[in-house]
């Protein structure tokens, strides 16, 4: 699902019943590229997600399960949405 179609993870996670499907599947990554692809398949809707409030319980997952490196980028990939400067948003 992260490989074949990678924005269908942003599609689900954006589901009132995918949300917590991906919560789980965010918690079940332990490889660097496994979180990379997380990172990468959430990054088109970083804002809608952490806006919403059964959707943010996906990122908040992905704070939770990340390492603090990973967890800052995110951070900062969300700060850079939100100050609109999505092309810079580097995942």
């Amino acid at each position: 699902m992260l490989t074949s179609k990678p924005g269908l993870l942003a599609k689900i996670a954006i589901n009132t019943f995918g949300t917590r499907v991906v919560q789980k599947l965010i918690e079940t990554v332990s490889t660097k590229e496994q979180i990379s692809l997380v990172k990468s398949a959430l990054q088109p809707r970083l804002l809608s997600l952490i806006k919403e409030l059964n959707r943010n319980h996906v990122i908040l997952s992905c704070l939770k399960s990340f390492g603090p490196n990973d967890s800052k980028e995110l951070c900062g990939a969300i700060h850079n949405r939100a100050e609109g400067g999505k092309s810079e948003c580097n995942v």
